[in-house]
């Protein structure tokens, strides 16, 4: 008897957890495609950070925002969310019920003292509910949208988020496209991907309402928003660039008329910015010099399906900026 109810106990213990995989897979429009990482420790600890003195800021809107999480304990955050079907539902939300989306937000802190004052504050505004053996907290707060749940990961970690993201052990809810578009991400102090492609019906609605809201003689480079596949931004306090847009057409044909629809709009810009630049080089010589070679460097370049527009970061940008400001 033994060795025959051994073989139906293995069987059970491959079926069961493959029925509970399936069971819990996520429909297409739940995918996340947008992801986002800020690294704070980044920031802060940059020389243009510390010329600028940014430390201070943060704190001073830490003591403005008490009732919140407090930004100065914050090292960094990172999450990623899905995209509302249609615009009619992202606009008909009123904060009542599930939200439109589809998120998760994993923060992480600089110690286990700010962990331990940020979990008092989710645990003050919520009740704790046992779930798969983890202790989650959801908002008793009768403006908190439904379904939302925040709890501790390890000693300086907090994440909130959506119960379809939040319970999913694998995390992994990034549709094809995001996970492509993140690859291509540098990693640098802010990074942002989104899935054009994966948001297809909402890009669509967004590109009609550019053309019917928009001024007519733009009406080709709204026709262009739908050749991008993906795109990404990162911002980098110490690079050579301070700011990087990348963009991914469908086809290399299609990349050739982003760059090029790219490329007249930096035109455009810099024909209106150097007027600007006039200005600013009378209040200081130095930032305006250096914000000249900035716009005069702007350009969109292609390698394949990819289209790249780069700020670059002038050496001393910084005391430039500060000696503008009378620092």
């Amino acid at each position: 008897m033994r060795f025959t109810i051994l073989p139906a106990l293995l069987l059970v213990a491959l079926v069961v957890p493959n029925l509970h995989a399936q069971s819990n897979q996520l429909e297409q429009s739940q995918m996340a495609v947008v992801s986002f990482d800020i690294n704070m420790q980044k920031i802060r600890n940059s020389a243009m950070s510390k010329t600028l003195d940014l430390e201070s800021q943060i704190e001073k809107a830490a003591k403005r925002g008490s009732d919140s999480m407090d930004p100065s304990k914050v090292k960094r955050i990172y999450g990623a969310s899905s995209a509302p079907e249609s615009m009619e539902e992202a606009q008909g939300y009123k904060g009542e019920g599930p939200l439109p989306v589809e998120f998760f937000a994993r923060v992480e802190l600089v110690d286990t003292a700010a962990a331990e004052e940020a979990i008092k504050q989710i645990q003050e505004k919520g009740e704790a509910v046992e779930i798969g053996g983890k202790t989650f907290y959801k908002s008793t707060d009768d403006d908190a949208p439904e379904g939302l749940l925040a709890h501790r990961v390890d000693e300086t970690t907090i994440e909130m988020g959506t119960e379809a993201y939040l319970l999913r052990s694998d995390r992994k809810v990034f549709t094809e496209g995001l996970t492509a578009a993140w690859k291509k991400t540098p990693d640098e102090a802010v990074k942002i991907a989104m899935d054009f492609a994966g948001a297809a019906g909402l890009v669509s609605e967004l590109q009609e309402m550019a053309a019917a809201n928009g001024p007519p003689n733009f009406a080709a480079y709204y026709e262009l928003i739908g050749a991008i596949s993906d795109m990404h931004i990162t911002i980098d306090m110490d690079g050579d660039n301070l700011l990087t847009l990348g963009l991914s057409g469908k086809s290399e044909s299609e990349a050739e008329e982003l760059e090029g629809g790219i490329g007249s709009l930096i035109g455009m810009g810099q024909m209106v910015g150097m007027g600007s630049v006039g200005q600013l080089k009378q209040m200081s010589p130095d930032l305006g010099a250096m914000a000249e070679k900035m716009l005069e460097a702007l350009k969109a370049g292609r390698e394949g399906k990819d289209v790249s527009v780069k700020l670059i970061h002038p050496e001393g940008l910084a005391d430039a900026i500060k000696g503008m400001m009378g620092g």
